[in-house]
């Protein structure tokens, strides 16, 4: 759970060493931050089973193109803090329709980790007011097609139901045992996004939203 600050320390002291021993931070000033979007639609068959927001990133991006990822991006000068940089690049990303709003709780952030391009980056939960009373995420937020080449959403217990661990080089340490989650498709969550995913998903989102079903 979140700390007095409002931080969810989602990883451990050792895991951060070394991760930013490996990644280290080119400079301060370079942060990045990315909006873990909750949201709960009407229709759902089960109304504890909130679901998260996720972009497929357009083929045509110089860099991390057609992965999935939480919506984000670099802070800019104009941004006040790392919040603001995760609400204003989720909305240029999601680019809600004329009957949406960016109407965002913002429950919390997590501890900073490096990206493979020497950026801190911070995730930001952050809740959706609205109650949605659509079949689909993409009515209400039909994404930039300059940058998003799809908008989805995933349940909470469709995510863990669908998590594996791969060999694969790790920014934590050894490289085994890498989270990857398998979304509706062929696509699927894997880098930076699934590292994040993961304890958040058994530390935050599964103890708040699905003890009581169990």
């Amino acid at each position: 759970m979140a700390n007095k600050q409002g931080e969810f320390p989602i990883f451990s002291e050792r895991q951060l060493k070394k991760a930013w021993s490996k990644y280290p931070l080119a400079d301060a000033n370079n942060q990045a931050a990315v909006l873990v979007p909750l949201v709960e639609f009407q229709n759902a068959a089960n109304d504890n089973d909130i679901h998260l927001v996720f972009t497929k990133r357009s083929s045509n991006l110089r860099s991390h193109s057609s992965e999935i990822s939480f919506p984000g991006g670099g802070r800019e000068p104009q941004d006040e803090n790392v919040i603001a940089t995760a609400l204003r690049e989720t909305q240029e990303e999601l680019l809600p329709s004329p009957l949406a709003t960016m109407d965002w709780a913002v429950v919390g952030t997590c501890t900073p980790i490096p990206s493979l391009h020497g950026k801190a980056v911070t995730a930001v939960l952050g809740v959706y007011r609205p109650l949605l009373q659509c079949s689909a995420i993409n009515e209400v937020f039909p994404g930039d097609s300059q940058e998003v080449e799809k908008v989805f959403s995933v349940s909470i217990s469709a995510l863990l139901e669908g998590e594996t661990m791969q060999s694969k080089s790790s920014r934590m340490g050894a490289g085994i045992g890498a989270p990857a989650y398998q979304t509706e498709g062929e696509d699927v969550i894997w880098g930076l996004t699934a590292f994040l995913l993961r304890p958040l998903l058994h530390d935050v989102l599964k103890p708040t939203f699905l003890s009581k079903k169990e």
